[in-house]
């Protein structure tokens, strides 16, 4: 009778503890999933990458751009520096060997969706096959990106950005050369991302929320779809440690560097407030 009462028991407890571990479990998984389906822990990871999709260039070997800071916006958290750390790209290089490369990674995002996104780029340099290695003179220094970037709780985003440089590249008429940036972007969320030893990123997955094209005109403003188009009658006019003064068509443009750019123009020179460009699709 006592051997009975003791297997009895025993089976009590071990359906007890089964139970325990079952609840357990089901409350954990709960309390980690939002109403979104996404894990509920703390922020998001957001990897940002560089390419160049670029035709080839006559008469140029490649072009170093120098990309200093990234920046995100939403009206919640203002202006979040995703990196501050300067690096360089060889475009030309970068095409031909078909690299996404990253250049930052920033973890622990607050969750939610961003509206803007801002790249701040230093110097860059044309190497030529015939009069070795120009400046170029870039207007403004500065990209403004009106998008849908989208961080989720425990997920991973992904913002590329390819460089056009054939679209970008133009040459003055004293020989001198003017990189107004043309960048076609992308974001998407909750993609798998794989970052190699060599900072090679491959993404997969996930749904596309910003597909867009974005140029620099020579006042330094960035517009929607834009791309700058110039004769021979280009000329660089003045430079001073801040402002850049161009001279095309006899008109006068002027950029300056020294000022933030917040807002993203149309192709008419109005603020855009819309995404019209923007598209969303699921892999």
């Amino acid at each position: 009778m006592k051997n009975t009462t003791g297997i009895v028991i025993g089976i009590i407890v071990i359906i007890l503890v089964i139970a325990g571990v079952w609840a357990y479990q089901k409350n954990g998984t709960n309390n980690e999933l939002d109403t979104n389906g996404s894990t509920g822990k703390s922020g998001g990871n957001l990897y940002v990458s560089v390419t160049d999709a670029t035709a080839d260039i006559q008469n140029v070997n490649d072009i170093d751009l120098s990309v200093k800071k990234v920046e995100i916006h939403s009206k919640e958290e203002g202006w979040v520096t995703i990196s501050s750390k300067e690096k360089v790209y060889a475009l030309l290089a970068l095409k031909a060997s078909g690299r996404v490369e990253l250049y930052a990674k920033k973890t622990g995002l607050e969750a939610g969706t961003y509206d803007k996104v801002r790249i701040t780029l230093g110097n860059s340099v044309v190497h030529t096959k015939t009069k070795g290695d120009v400046k170029a003179v870039i207007p403004g220094s500065q990209v403004v990106i009106n998008t849908r970037l989208k961080i989720n709780n425990g997920a991973d985003s992904h913002f590329k950005i390819d460089f056009m440089a054939d679209k970008s590249l133009h040459a003055t008429s004293d020989g001198k050369f003017v990189f107004a940036p043309v960048v076609q972007v992308e974001s998407r969320s909750n993609a798998q991302i794989n970052v190699g030893s060599d900072d090679m990123v491959q993404v997969s997955g996930g749904t596309v929320d910003t597909n867009t094209t974005i140029g620099v005109d020579l006042s330094g403003s960035s517009r929607v779809n834009y791309q700058l188009q110039t004769d021979s009658s280009l000329k660089i006019n003045s430079e001073t440690n801040s402002q850049t003064t161009f001279i095309l068509q006899g008109k006068n443009f002027t950029a300056d560097t020294s000022i933030d750019q917040e807002n993203q123009l149309d192709k008419n020179g109005s603020v855009d407030a819309n995404l019209d460009s923007i598209i969303n699709l699921t892999y």
